[in-house]
């Protein structure tokens, strides 16, 4: 069982020609927690993800998992992406578009390993990956590729797959990475509406599965609220040239069970 952490965030970040972004909140990461933040364009969402993640500096604060310090502005503390032991998807889906989809998995899955172990694969056009499928990783690829419905994908170039199906490999390659927290942002855009469920639930059973905490940025509430502990509602105050986290409030994860 993974045990609880708090994550405690209190952070300000300058944005040109956006209204300058506050977070201040403290979080207990519990097994299977997740949290769902909602609110306007501009509110500052993917940038806290972002700053979550190590891929944006704020100007002041701190960032503190359970007794590890990620990020502290006074002491000079500031940890790479790597050692923040998260998971992140982004909007973009950022896949290599000269690989396959199996390709790029395997790479992101070997590039989770510590560095020391990491297995040197080579690429070149027509010869695709020298050697086949690293040990360890088959049944994981086998696993996941079958959850997100994308096995009769892996031999295809990104460029002959759809936007949804983009977004379910950058998924799985997400969930290949072992962790101590899942960042997601909007990963149901692009989906058809009528298999969000489906995928939302899907999502919903490997972070029960893990126990690993998460935290699902989204434009629709409602699309988070049934599945997610609790809500976190972000906010611009346009007089006081200010966005952030304004509150948080219990959700209603129960629901999704009820109606799925």
């Amino acid at each position: 069982m993974i045990p609880s952490k708090s994550l405690d965030v209190d952070l300000e970040l300058q944005r040109p020609g956006s209204p300058r972004l506050e977070v201040r909140c403290s979080i207990s990461l519990g097994k299977t927690y997740l949290l769902g933040v909602c609110g306007p364009s501009g509110s500052g969402k993917t940038s806290f993800l972002r700053m979550l993640a190590g891929l944006l500096s704020p100007d002041r604060g701190s960032i503190v998992m359970g007794d590890s310090v990620w990020f502290d502005r006074d002491t000079g503390i500031d940890f790479p992406t790597e050692r923040r032991a998260i998971s992140y998807l982004p909007q973009n889906v950022c896949l290599f578009p000269h690989m396959t989809i199996r390709e790029n998995l395997l790479f992101a899955a070997e590039s989770a390993r510590p560095e020391k172990k990491r297995r040197f694969f080579a690429f070149s056009a027509g010869a695709g990956l020298y050697g086949k499928s690293p040990d360890g990783y088959a049944e994981e690829l086998a696993r996941l590729s079958t959850l997100f419905g994308i096995e009769d994908l892996m031999d295809k170039k990104v460029g002959k797959i759809s936007g949804g199906q983009a977004r379910k490999v950058a998924l799985a390659r997400m969930f290949l990475k072992p962790c101590s927290l899942y960042l997601l942002d909007e990963p149901l855009t692009g989906i058809d509406p009528a298999a969000r469920q489906s995928l939302t639930g899907v999502i919903l059973g490997i972070l029960e599965q893990t126990g690993v905490p998460a935290i699902w940025v989204t434009h629709s509430p409602d699309e988070v609220a049934c599945v997610a502990n609790e809500m976190a509602e972000f906010s611009i105050s346009e007089s006081e040239d200010r966005a952030g986290w304004l509150q948080r409030t219990p959700a209603a994860r129960d629901k999704f069970f009820e109606t799925g």
